[in-house]
């Protein structure tokens, strides 16, 4: 036990802001670094990573900075009424969400248990105020602040009421703060911290477990004067309240309902290089390897090259002297000597080249658990793994009270027995930063994170929202893969959760996969209103733009749309688009209008070009589902999506083959694909319903129509109206050429890559996702399994994420698989 006067004392005094004082004098600003993803990364950008997270380090010219992985168990429970407070839905409707987030509830936690471990990461860098560079006009402000926080200090100490610090001090931190944030934020985005970030991370490392950042109560109170800020010591001692009880190697923090278990392993020697990329960044993988938090503190002093060269050159003579003496008494030296002494001559070179500085560190890894058993299980699990990356940890004892607050935000190395030197790459590529996160904290639960076993959680209507963290605003998603990898069912749990959340859905279905809906969902039958499509009596018409469009402006372009398409009609066609544009604008004026009359224009044109064009259309007008497209202004009732889930259901399609070129359609193909396009329009007016509703929109199959010239005009139109009216549109289909130009592609957010075989189209959907196309990457996308895909958020993080129905119901409502191969499941 140490002795009384020994006992290290809590080390924070005030947050201001990011700045944290400490009781020593010394001052850090604090930052919460931006993760970046690290999946499916290739070596180019690897290295591109580490190189300026190096260039950020070597800002750093002297003093201090820390380096802190925050890995904190919280409640599976937060997550799910958080993702409640997202429901906007009303009624019954809102009474299902929560019904189903509940159910999710409870299979997480028989799955993984009451708790999900989250990752955050800070940075915090020691402030020096230069006295050389402030200037001789502030001596006699520093002598005055001097003396009043020597008789301040005098004060606190009798009457123990609060801390005082000068306003000019702070003042003074913060212009230099400032300075600093503007040097190291030119490659990676750092979010200043607030008190409650500071006091999170305290109230994580004294025990407590059941909370989250937006729940964490803010205790530092201060109010200030003219000249000072005060801030009350009992605020302080607040957040140091648990009772601490210190033993040899371990630590039991004692709260009211609970006692958590505490080690603290510290890095006591590294064994040998690591390996970068993908061999070394042990921070970034220990997300994956641990089902419990873990947490890293890296305090980090910086040498100025000349003290460094100075040390190196000291170490080279005790090697030498240990060389020398071995061979004096005929011993042979061992070779870890000889190689620590070429290590040290290769460091001094590159020190003496290049100028840097060098690092001296000392790495604290805090493990926790509920009891002392399970608290040496999991110390050995780290000590394991990190072994695996040539580096020994040790539990230091007698020390675990003195690294317990050397973890702390401003917290003092007291313990110099487990330091080592590193130069910044050692420290640039240990995974700083790289997470495996995938999605948001909470909203829709889309599954579970393949690598790491953690559920995500998806809100597709919130990269129009322009939230912090966000690299995109675009609302539309792409879903792609060869058929029977999961798109359908991804895509119909997309759209079922979206309105459980309050959205307005349609889904456009050209094979009719989703006639059952109503009965394998009855709970849900109320809310959801199916239209059949077919070539029926009552249906002629029913799809012609003149009857689906509500605006005459929209029913000519449509009209015109369609019938430029199935007779191969361009623009440029100087002698039969004219004419056809002319009937076109006609019918447009009439009281009762249908396609059938633009072919009466045509023929009343009295022109050989005209009447050869109304030939042409009068043929298609034969087909067998032509009948939904061609009426006679009889039919005027169009489409009612009124629920809030709409499915169109399309009998009788031929669709082409996916790799048959639009040139070779046949006549069936051709008015299949049309009639694909007008349930897209008319996707247009469904989508300008209600903008400060969510829509959620599912065009399957829309390869079809996207693979033709009207079709990728049709598309762009799409993804722009959605952003604007809040819409998501999601493209299912099965290559990515089919979405068009990169203005379509940049356009779209999330993205769902589902298995594929073909090499080409997987190294293009890698491109589109703005990954390499590496060995590993390529094989890891053939190797997905069905409901399984590479998936890409709003935030840009990557990763696979296996799609989870959650519920049996609504598999076998949703999914698409023909009856047989289902009984064989």
């Amino acid at each position: 036990m140490n002795l009384p006067n020994l006992v290290p004392k809590f080390p924070l005094k005030y947050l201001e802001e990011n700045l944290v004082f400490n009781h020593d004098g010394t001052v850090y600003a604090y930052y919460e670094f931006t993760p970046y993803s690290y999946g499916f990364v290739g070596q180019d950008k690897a290295f591109q990573i580490k190189n300026n997270l190096a260039r950020m380090i070597k800002q750093v010219k002297k003093g201090r900075f820390r380096l802190y992985k925050c890995s904190a168990e919280e409640p599976i429970s937060h997550a799910i009424e958080r993702s409640k407070n997202e429901v906007k839905s009303k009624g019954e409707l809102k009474e299902l969400a929560f019904q189903h987030l509940d159910g999710v509830e409870d299979i997480l936690i028989n799955m993984n248990g009451e708790y999900d471990v989250s990752t955050r990461y800070f940075i915090g860098f020691e402030l020096s105020l230069d006295e050389e560079k402030l200037g001789k006009s502030r001596f006699l402000d520093d002598v005055v602040s001097g003396i009043e926080d020597f008789f301040h200090r005098s004060n606190a100490l009798l009457f123990d009421e609060f801390e005082k610090i000068p306003n000019k001090d702070i003042e003074r931190y913060q212009r230099l703060e400032r300075l600093l944030y503007n040097r190291i934020t030119r490659h990676f985005h750092l979010r200043k911290t607030e008190p409650s970030d500071i006091e999170y991370i305290v109230a994580h490392l004294n025990g407590k477990r059941n909370h989250s950042i937006q729940e964490t109560e803010t205790f530092m109170q201060s109010f200030k004067d003219e000249k000072d800020t005060y801030a009350f010591k009992y605020d302080t001692l607040k957040m140091a309240s648990p009772t601490i009880i210190e033993h040899d190697q371990y630590l039991e923090i004692v709260h009211k309902d609970r006692t958590e278990f505490v080690s603290y392993p510290a890095l006591s020697h590294v064994t040998g290089d690591l390996v970068f990329p993908f061999g070394s960044e042990f921070l970034y993988y220990e997300q994956s390897t641990f089902d419990f938090p873990t947490d890293v503190s890296i305090d980090v002093e910086v040498l100025e090259n000349k003290p460094a060269l100075t040390k190196i050159r000291n170490k080279k003579m005790d090697l030498k002297d240990i060389d020398e003496s071995g061979l004096e008494s005929g011993h042979d030296v061992a070779n870890n000597v000889l190689e620590a002494r070429q290590m040290a001559s290769e460091l001094e070179a590159e020190l003496e080249n290049t100028k840097d500085c060098m690092y001296k560190i000392s790495l604290v890894v805090r493990v926790s658990a509920d009891s002392h058993e399970e608290l040496l299980k999991r110390e050995s699990d780290v000590q394991s793994f990190y072994d695996d990356y040539k580096m020994r940890l040790e539990v230091p004892s007698g020390d675990q009270l003195f690294l317990h607050y050397e973890c702390f935000p401003s917290g003092k190395r007291t313990i110099e027995d487990y330091v080592q030197y590193v130069e910044a790459e050692f420290l640039a590529s240990i995974g700083f930063g790289a997470t495996q996160k995938l999605g948001d904290e909470y909203g829709i639960p889309l599954g579970f994170n393949v690598d790491t076993g953690k559920p995500v959680y998806i809100r597709p209507w919130l990269a129009a929202q322009g939230v912090k963290g966000s690299n995109t605003n675009a609302l539309a998603k792409a879903l792609i893969g060869s058929l029977g990898g999961g798109k359908s069912l991804t895509e119909n749990l997309l759209t079922f959760w979206s309105v459980l959340f309050g959205a307005l859905g349609f889904l456009i279905d050209p094979k009719g996969e989703r006639t059952n809906w109503k009965d394998d969902l009855p709970y849900f039958s109320k809310h959801l209103k199916t239209v059949n499509i077919t070539n029926s009596e009552e249906n002629i018409g029913l799809l012609d733009p003149f009857s689906i469009m509500s605006d005459s402006k929209d029913q000519e372009a449509l009209a015109l749309d369609i019938l430029t398409y199935i007779t191969g009609v361009s623009v440029r066609d100087e002698e039969r688009f004219p004419c056809l544009q002319t009937a076109v604008e006609a019918v447009t004026r009439y009281d009762k209008k249908g396609l059938l009359f633009v072919i009466d224009e045509l023929r009343g044109q009295n022109a050989p070009v005209a009447t050869k064009l109304a030939n042409h259309i009068e043929s298609f007008k034969k087909l067998s589902i032509a009948g939904l497209l061609f009426g006679n202004g009889d039919n005027q009732k169009g489409l009612d999506m009124t629920a809030p889930l709409n499915i169109a259901l399309v009998q009788d399609l031929t669709l082409p083959d996916k790799d048959t070129l639009p040139e070779d359609y046949n006549t069936n193909e051709i008015l299949s694909v049309s009639i694909m396009m007008i349930l897209a329009t008319y996707s247009l007016d469904f989508i300008k319903l209600n903008r400060s509703i969510f829509k959620a929109l599912g065009l399957d199959e829309s390869w079809a129509w996207l693979n033709v010239a009207q079709g990728k005009i049709l598309g762009n139109k799409l993804v722009r109206a959605g952003r604007s009216m809040n819409a998501g549109i999601d493209f299912s289909t099965q290559n990515t050429d089919d979405l068009g130009d990169e203005k379509m592609k940049n356009n779209i957010g999330m993205k769902f890559i589902f298995r594929s075989n073909d090499r080409d189209e997987i190294e293009k959907a890698l491109a589109f996702c703005n990954l390499e196309s590496t060995e590993e990457n390529i094989a890891r996308v053939m190797g997905l399994q069905n409901g399984e895909c590479l998936f890409v958020d709003i935030h840009g993080n990557v990763g696979v994420v296996y799609v989870y129905y959650w519920f049996e119901d609504l598999f076998n409502a949703f999914d698409t698989r023909p009856p047989m191969e289902e009984n064989e499941v």
